[in-house]
């Protein structure tokens, strides 16, 4: 699975804030998406065998499993004891985990837990204050890579023109890495849907309500990415040719 984030085909990642509807989960499966996101955070509960049902209602679409911390905008309100032993318990289910950069005390235990499974990891850093300079962003970059990130996630609030820029900038002259980058707010809109043009693996979309500031509707994010990248596989993942990585 860590290949799928080493192409440079740009992927539309659905975002789920809760339980799906029957009706959600056909419609994604007879689309483009390349990946669901499952924000366990804010699901009702959090037991491993309630996780694990909502995880397989989505087969055969790859999954990404997200518990966010509340550091990071998340609703994770747990220890990070507790949000490791659901990490390894799920892990193994799933294609891909994503676990933020700043999560010091369980990192090294859910990268060995991924490895292990085989599942690609996904390392992130957010930043809701003023837009971190140029520098800041390529430490960060840095420090995820030597951690042992399959790809980089970098979400950051985006306050004006400048901003969107900056972060424009950042993403091109880091296109050859396996980065996702994305301005969140209402400044930085244009960026979840431009920003794979200039090198950027992954966009974010929701279905049923925002999991982040700034986030389009998937059925609008995906009918713009068909004018927008129109060398991008449009039919279902499990309709590929598995030659895809």
């Amino acid at each position: 699975m860590s290949a799928f984030f080493q192409s440079n085909v740009p992927r539309i990642v659905a975002s789920f804030s809760g339980s799906a509807t029957a009706a959600q989960i056909a419609r994604l499966q007879r689309s483009a998406c390349d990946m669901v996101e499952l924000r366990v955070d804010l699901y009702p509960s959090w037991g491993v065998d309630r996780v694990l049902k909502e995880i397989q209602r989505f087969s055969p679409t790859p999954t990404l499993a997200t518990i966010r911390s509340n550091a990071e905008g998340g609703e994770w309100h747990g220890t990070e004891a507790a949000r490791l032993s659901l990490l390894q318990e799920i892990i193994p289910h799933v294609s891909a985990v994503d676990v933020e950069l700043s999560s010091e005390t369980i990192l090294s235990e859910v990268i060995k837990t991924a490895r292990n499974a085989g599942t690609a990891v996904l390392l992130s850093y957010h930043a809701f204050g003023p837009m971190p300079s140029v520098d800041v962003l390529s430490d960060i970059l840095k420090r995820a890579e030597a951690a042992g990130a399959d790809l980089t996630k970098i979400a950051v609030m985006v306050q004006g023109r400048d901003d969107l820029m900056r972060l424009a900038r950042f993403t091109i002259d880091h296109a050859d890495r396996p980065i996702a980058v994305l301005g969140m707010g209402e400044g930085g809109v244009p960026s979840r849907l431009l920003f794979p043009a200039l090198g950027s693996r992954l966009t974010y979309a929701y279905i049923g309500r925002p999991t982040a500031p700034g986030q389009w509707a998937y059925d609008e994010m995906t009918r713009l990415f068909a004018r927008l990248y129109p060398d991008r596989p449009q039919d279902p993942p499990s309709t590929r040719r598995r030659t895809e990585p």
